[in-house]
């Protein structure tokens, strides 16, 4: 799918489309070798729920034009928030506002400044973590919950080593790390293991999760939706319009069909 056609197919789906984004490694310089995700922003004027989808192709967020001024003057502000820092690499792919242009000039400019590599690596860690515990609330059968489980305690506990400034050395050692300095967490990590409540499960996860990232800005908290065949309802946020059927079908086909170049339209 070209950007043009993007354009059409995003402005029919949002009355209010602002513009198309494109953030993470596909934003940087190597762009034209780098393989995998596409990671995107459709940016609205207004804020609608749920806002962020994710399929095997396609990382979507929805956010409106007032989120990212919010961005912008946090930075300026020197008050970073966690994953502020997926902005730091991006691109505008299509836009409808010289306002748009601008902010995002600004966000990249506020970038140049130098950025600590261990504020990066946290956000890396928030998403990969976030990303594992979401495959477990999906997990379609009980061999396979209890798999991804394993890897969700593993990634977790992965993330500890890198916020507490170990060496990784793999999980047995990260488990006897942990066993001498926090013994209540490995026994909550085995705790998870024997639930058999997946809704307990994911509870007793989450609060694993969060106890990593406590001291570093908290864990990440959003509305992420996991796509396998569609898009599911998902809960509407306060203040935000929930999105119709219609959209959600437009944006199911959107996410099914990513971009087929990444090169910025001529104005």
């Amino acid at each position: 799918m070209q950007v043009d056609q993007l354009r059409q197919d995003l402005a029919a789906i949002f009355p209010d489309y602002v513009g198309l984004l494109l953030y993470g490694g596909r934003a940087s310089d190597t762009l034209e070798r780098i393989a995998g995700d596409w990671d995107l922003v459709v940016v609205t004027r207004t804020l609608y729920s749920p806002r962020r989808f994710h399929s095997e192709r396609v990382d979507l967020n929805i956010l409106p034009l007032s989120a990212l001024e919010a961005v912008l003057q946090r930075l300026l502000a020197n008050e970073e928030r966690p994953w502020d820092g997926m902005f730091a690499q991006i691109q505008v792919l299509d836009t409808t506002s010289a306002e748009l242009d601008q902010i995002v000039g600004a966000i990249s400019l506020a970038y140049r400044r130098e950025r600590s590599p261990e504020a990066s690596e946290i956000d890396a860690l928030r998403y990969s973590v976030s990303r594992t515990i979401g495959d477990v609330e999906s997990a379609s059968s009980p061999l396979g919950l209890h798999l991804i489980t394993g890897q969700a305690i593993s990634a977790i506990l992965f993330a500890w080593t890198a916020v507490v400034g170990k060496r990784w050395s793999g999980l047995r050692d990260a488990l006897r790390q942990l066993s001498v300095s926090e013994p209540l967490q490995v026994q909550r990590s085995e705790a998870i293991i024997r639930e058999r409540n997946p809704q307990q499960r994911l509870l007793m996860l989450r609060e694993l999760e969060s106890w990593v990232f406590r001291a570093v800005g908290g864990a990440w908290r959003d509305e992420v939706l996991v796509l396998k065949t569609g898009i599911d309802a998902g809960q509407t946020r306060s203040g935000s319009i929930a999105m119709t059927n219609e959209q959600r079908a437009g944006l199911q086909r959107f996410l099914l069909d990513p971009p087929g170049s990444p090169t910025k339209p001529s104005v």
